[in-house]
């Protein structure tokens, strides 16, 4: 089961990440915004990396720069708003590998549960 929630973060992650590059195509976002969201992201796919003992074609991500400016009341702001638009793009990913039947009724409980958290 571990390994099936490891497979479905990383995807639903990595679909986040591809959806943060779109809006930094279209929108003005804080570098560092968008590097810490970024970097969490990759931090999941890096775990699930560490589950799965890797992913075929998949490449492991390096830090990269980090948001050390908390103090900063519009980049915090910006990064919650994105943040939002990443978590849905994620829950919706999340439910069409559902409603395909990619993944089980577990492994969906078990993801909405990580990003409900990560809401929260």
């Amino acid at each position: 089961m571990e390994r099936d929630v490891a497979i479905a973060d990383h995807h639903v992650a990595r679909v986040a990440i591809g959806t943060l590059d779109r809006i930094l195509e279209d929108e003005r976002i804080p570098a560092a915004v968008a590097d810490e969201l970024r970097g969490h992201l990759e931090e999941r796919v890096r775990h699930a990396h560490a589950i799965l003992g890797g992913c075929p074609g998949e490449d492991e991500y390096d830090d990269g720069a980090r948001f050390d400016r908390a103090d900063v009341l519009r980049d915090a702001v910006s990064a919650v708003q994105l943040r939002q638009r990443l978590l849905e793009a994620e829950r919706e990913e999340l439910l069409r590998l559902y409603a395909a039947r990619d993944i089980d009724d577990e492994v969906l409980r078990r993801v909405q549960q990580q990003l409900d958290v990560e809401e929260i």
